[in-house]
């Protein structure tokens, strides 16, 4: 009985996750991706931004994850708004030795944020949802199935994305980094083209379906 439940189960979150990733496909192509990546930074960097030496360091954290900084330091200088220290040294540093930048790019091509904040979010969510534990471990790849391998088939599914199982960690693993780095304030973020939500409630940080509280949530949990 357990296991038809749990057969159950998988297909619906399946189902589920197949379906958000055939609505966001666009977001999830390498070029689309890319696309959106710098966009999606410089505006959560902007929804926080006050001024402050608190904001900067964050946004500067945000950097290590996606390169946008130099992008939302122009932006704040065509405004003619105030740089804190940090900025103003990364600035300096910037203009000082301009081509710094460029080599420390080499290597891996990046895949985007906006493709791992999707995929993260389609974990976090399918984990709660339907109970799933979020990843697991290399020796268990064969059993039971987590949020992770779940969300992997459904790239193939509904996106044509083929992700190793561990690729989707990362992913996962560096929403969850992100989120805590720079939770929303005020209001929500959005992923996959807005079928999840991630928003602020006493101090935690939920996901839930859409736009609506009152839909299915799923605290966002930090395994960095």
């Amino acid at each position: 009985m357990k296991a038809d439940v749990r057969s159950t189960r998988e297909k619906e979150a399946l189902e589920w996750a197949t379906q958000f990733f055939r609505n966001c496909k666009d977001r999830l192509s390498k070029t689309g991706s890319m696309n959106a990546s710098r966009a999606i930074a410089t505006d959560m960097m902007s929804y926080v931004w006050d001024g402050s030496e608190e904001a900067a360091a964050a946004v500067v954290k945000l950097n290590k994850e996606i390169p946008a900084l130099p992008e939302f330091a122009a932006a704040l200088i065509e405004d003619g708004k105030p740089l804190p220290k940090s900025l103003r040294e990364f600035v300096a540093a910037l203009l000082r030795r301009p081509n710094k930048r460029v080599q420390a790019r080499r290597g891996p091509k990046q895949t985007g944020i906006s493709r791992d904040l999707d995929i993260g979010a389609a974990v976090g969510f399918v984990a709660t949802r339907w109970e799933f534990v979020e990843t697991r471990r290399r020796d268990q790849k064969s059993g039971r199935p987590c949020a992770a391998s779940i969300v992997r088939d459904a790239l193939a599914l509904g996106a044509n994305v083929h992700f190793s199982e561990d690729k989707v960690v990362k992913s996962y693993r560096k929403f969850c980094r992100i989120c805590h780095v720079l939770p929303p304030p005020d209001g929500c973020w959005l992923f996959g083209n807005g079928q999840l939500s991630l928003r602020k409630d006493r101090g935690q940080l939920i996901i839930c379906g859409g736009h609506s509280a009152s839909d299915e949530l799923a605290q966002i949990k930090s395994d960095t």
